[in-house]
């Protein structure tokens, strides 16, 4: 009992030391790589070499609230940081701080350390003098080289597009990736924003940047780029930051509304542009109305939910003689914003609307013209801009009735001309082509009672002889092959078979020689045959059968035509030893008519010769 009280005694001696004498000798050091200041409040320090960059953290602890600068670097010795290792924040009310350093490091021993100034639960903490009690904390670095290839690095930048904040990020370093991007920026360095965080699943891409449309206020955040996947095969988590100051202007740019009044084309079109600004939602009205800008009923347009800066309207109906005002309004948000009814965006111009002495009216007028044996009607309302109802296009009787196949109509059409084309023929006689328009034209409504309505005559003669289709043919012997040519004269338009062909006498055609093509539209045709003929007497024939100029040719009254010719046997070559033929000279005959010859020479010599004597 004695030994346990004794031992009690010791232990509560000990602690009262630690707590009385020296307390400071508990927050000495919490772990290797920290160092503690100040027995009030203190600051601590972690080094982390991650994916070749260099985070550093600090902690202030034994504090409730903070509101200071920190100081967080890399250097060779305390409180003294390279260039590009140094990273500052004012007015920070965080207790604790992280920063990633991007660039590498060269092989050696160096110093990372923390530094805080400012309040700590209502003491300063400060540098006066040459004295301080400023926060500090430092661990050594060491930067040994690498053995193995340079490993990923993940490089952050942002830029102002336009009033929006754009961020880029890049993984330099490295070949392959695919993984999660995350671009936010924030307070801290994995908080983002509302309205600022931006997510890539399964990407590819070494870099990606966003432009962030939102605005942010004046003050400072961190945009961060965080990447989580497979780098060169290799599971990899990068990340960076940078420090983001937004600006609060000076002189703030208000918004302007502008208003623009056009005639277009009797039709009254206002514009509206909000000026000065880069985003804006809410709800436009556009009107047209008396010099109080009340709108004039059927001259309102209202848009809700808009985001354009500039919105347009054509108003169809018509204005009465007199002066107006055209007006726009906008109420929502522009620029972060609220413009609501009692400080809305507005801008007006003056309308001045002249009284008509003499209206225009409508005018519909017609053409009618015989093209290619068909009947092509033409019509077209002048003296009018906007129609919609319904045309009736036709061939009939003096009382415009129209004939069977000869009406056309279109309902709903909004064009201010139409055109048809009727296939078929007309008898000979005296006829009318009509057209007739049902319907509004510049909103005057035109019943049937005063509809718009146009005729011509149109007569059609009688054909005493008239053209009937010919077909011609012709047959060649070119190069040992038998060449047949047709043609259809004095027609227009055909559709049907062609048959082709040599035949006996009796236009029985020989095997080999039938040609068939069907289906066709030419008014010509030409087929050579390979094979040979004997010799002997035939017929080249061609018939036509389908439909010539609308009217049908069919077998029994075929278009036909044929020739006859003739191939020659052709004489074989003689042959030593052979039979002569009949033309071959009798050699008796030939001898014997010498002889005779011979004995009369003889007797008028002889002859000649005694008379000669006698003398």
């Amino acid at each position: 009992m004695k030994r346990k009280l004794s031992l009690f005694v010791s232990v509560y001696m000990l602690l009262s030391y630690l707590l009385i004498v020296s307390p400071s000798a508990l927050f000495a050091k919490e772990s290797s790589g920290v160092n503690v200041v100040s027995s009030e409040a203190g600051i601590t320090i972690k080094h982390e070499y991650i994916n070749g960059k260099h985070q550093v953290s600090g902690t202030i602890k034994n504090g409730k609230k903070v509101k200071g600068d920190w100081m967080i670097g890399i250097g060779p010795k305390d409180s003294e940081a390279f260039e590009d290792f140094l990273y500052t924040k004012k007015n920070v009310t965080n207790l604790s701080l992280s920063y990633t350093f991007d660039k590498a490091l060269e092989p050696g021993e160096y110093v990372a350390f923390v530094k805080f100034t400012g309040m700590v639960d209502g003491k300063l903490y400060d540098e006066k003098d040459g004295k301080t009690n400023a926060l500090f904390a430092s661990v050594p670095v060491t930067s040994k080289s690498a053995d193995n290839p340079t490993n990923p690095v993940l490089t952050i930048k942002h830029e102002d597009g336009g009033g929006k904040l754009k961020v880029s990020a890049t993984i330099k370093q490295a070949e392959k990736v695919k993984g999660t991007w995350l671009i936010g920026v924030g307070s801290k360095d994995t908080e983002a924003i509302e309205g600022f965080r931006y997510s890539k699943k399964n990407a590819t891409d070494l870099s990606v940047s966003y432009t962030f449309d939102k605005h942010l206020k004046p003050g400072e955040y961190i945009a961060f780029a965080k990447f989580k996947g497979i780098v060169d095969g290799k599971k990899s988590a990068l990340s960076a930051s940078i420090l983001v100051t937004i600006k609060s202007p000076d002189n703030p740019v208000k918004p302007v509304l502008t208003a623009e009044y056009k005639d277009v084309n009797g039709k009254h079109k206002v514009s509206g542009t909000i000026k000065q600004a880069k985003k804006v939602k809410g709800t436009w009205l556009i009107g047209i109305g008396s010099k109080n800008a009340k709108a004039v009923e059927g001259f309102q347009y209202i848009k809700e939910n808009a985001t354009a800066l500039s919105l347009s309207h054509t108003f169809d109906n018509q204005l009465k003689a007199g002066e107006y005002v055209a007006f726009v309004k906008f109420v929502g948000v522009v620029d972060e914003k609220v413009y609501g009814e009692n400080n809305a965006l507005f801008a007006s111009t003056p309308v001045v609307i002249k009284s008509v002495e003499n209206p225009v009216k409508p005018v519909l007028t017609m053409k009618h013209q015989y093209v290619n044996g068909k009947h092509k009607v033409n019509a077209t309302i002048k003296q009018a801009k906007k129609v919609k109802g319904t045309w009736l296009i036709g061939i009939g009787s003096k009382n415009a009735k129209a004939i069977e196949g000869f009406q056309y109509i279109k309902e709903n059409a909004t064009a201010l001309s139409l055109s048809h084309t009727f296939d078929k023929q007309l008898k000979a006689g005296e006829y009318v082509a009509f057209v007739k328009f049902v319907g509004v034209v510049d909103e005057k409504v035109y019943g049937e009672n005063n509809a718009l309505f146009a005729s011509t005559p149109v007569v059609i003669k009688s054909v005493e002889n008239p053209v009937k289709p010919v077909l011609t043919m012709k047959h060649q012997y070119v190069n040992g092959k038998h060449k047949v040519s047709a043609t259809i004269k004095q027609a227009k338009k055909v559709k049907g078979a062609w048959l082709i062909g040599i035949g006996s006498k009796n236009a029985k055609v020989i095997e080999g020689f039938q040609y068939i093509k069907e289906n066709a539209t030419a008014l010509s045709l030409s087929h050579t045959f390979d094979k040979q003929l004997k010799a002997g007497q035939y017929i080249a024939f061609v018939q036509f059968i389908g439909v010539v100029d609308g009217k049908v040719y069919e077998k029994n009254n075929p278009l036909s035509s044929s020739t006859s010719f003739e191939v020659k046997p052709i004489p074989n070559t003689s042959i030593a030893g052979g039979v002569l033929p009949k033309t071959a000279t009798n050699y008796i005959s030939a001898i014997g008519g010498g002889v005779v010859l011979l004995l009369v020479g003889t007797g008028i010599l002889l002859y000649r010769r005694g008379a000669s004597r006698s003398r």
